[in-house]
């Protein structure tokens, strides 16, 4: 997080999966308090995300494997996971409830909290039934967040399911489109943009930041999530010419300078140095950036 305030950044989104509450709550309270603590010293605002919908159904606790070359976020795993929702009226729903209220009870007018995000992307890859309970879902962990009587406005991304703004304060999306649709203004907030096959750093703080409207990027750091591969890319792929997403990599430097004159307009004190590329599992070097 040093390396995003150096950059500009304000805000950081973090998901506490629902497994790790249920495995140890008193662990991930623990965790997320010290992460707060971090993200403060740093200037961050944190958004925390209890659900998303995204990439594979059946999580697990333990190791989740390397990377998978090529692969663009090989290993994102979905909160709850299809077991949970295939199960939320029998039984699940209380301790989903229980994992939703004791997080945001003991943050309800923290202000290290910017707002509570209750499921990011509600609706993707989701069909028939498990549409359905993914509203669910989401209303339900509404209802929850407002019964703790918190401060702090609530705001599930309308993208999948436009169902995400009738349970949200305020209207949140997720506009990857070339033409950095809107809607724009302070009273909206892009929660995630990127996609350098149509977007750009400067072309999102331009286009979004310049029409006074909030925006989150995915993402920060160009790592291990493979999100520098674009959708759909084939497993075993090259390392492609320019990351699809991401800003910086694991030593701090930028994939370009541009982006950081664009996010922070001082480069004088900045690490702008030689970015170095690095293997699938982010071990060894793979190449000198251009």
């Amino acid at each position: 997080m040093s390396y995003a305030q150096v950059y500009g950044f304000n805000t950081v989104a973090v998901y506490p999966h629902y497994l790790l509450w249920e495995n140890d709550a008193t662990d991930l309270l623990s965790k997320f308090e010290n992460f707060l603590q971090i993200a403060a010293r740093h200037g961050m605002k944190v958004s925390p995300i209890f659900f998303d919908d995204c990439w594979d159904a059946n999580p697990h606790l333990g190791d989740q494997g390397a990377p998978i070359p090529g692969r663009h976020n090989s290993r994102w795993v979905q909160s709850p996971g299809d077991n949970v929702k295939n199960n939320y009226f029998n039984g699940y729903k209380p301790r989903v409830r229980q994992y939703v209220q004791q997080i945001v009870t003991a943050l309800k007018t923290d202000g290290r909290i910017l707002f509570w995000e209750q499921a990011n992307e509600p609706g993707c890859n989701a069909l028939g039934a498990q549409r359905e309970r993914t509203i669910h879902l989401m209303n339900d962990a509404r209802i929850a967040i407002q019964d703790t009587g918190t401060t702090i406005p609530i705001g599930a991304p309308s993208v999948q399911i436009w169902e995400g703004w009738y349970f949200s304060d305020f209207f949140s999306f997720h506009p990857y489109g070339g033409d950095y649709p809107g809607p724009y203004g302070p009273n909206v907030l892009n929660s995630e943009s990127m996609n350098r096959g149509s977007q750009s750093v400067p072309g999102i703080v331009s286009n979004y930041g310049g029409r006074s409207t909030g925006y989150i990027m995915w993402e920060f750091g160009i790592g291990r999530t493979n999100t520098r591969f674009p959708w759909g890319n084939p497993d075993g792929a090259p390392e492609p010419a320019t990351p699809f997403h991401g800003v910086v990599y694991p030593d701090g430097h930028p994939w370009a300078v541009n982006d950081v004159v664009a996010l922070n307009g001082n480069t004088a004190n900045l690490p702008l140095f030689n970015v170095e590329y690095y293997n699938d599992n982010f071990g060894a070097l793979k190449k000198t950036s251009v």
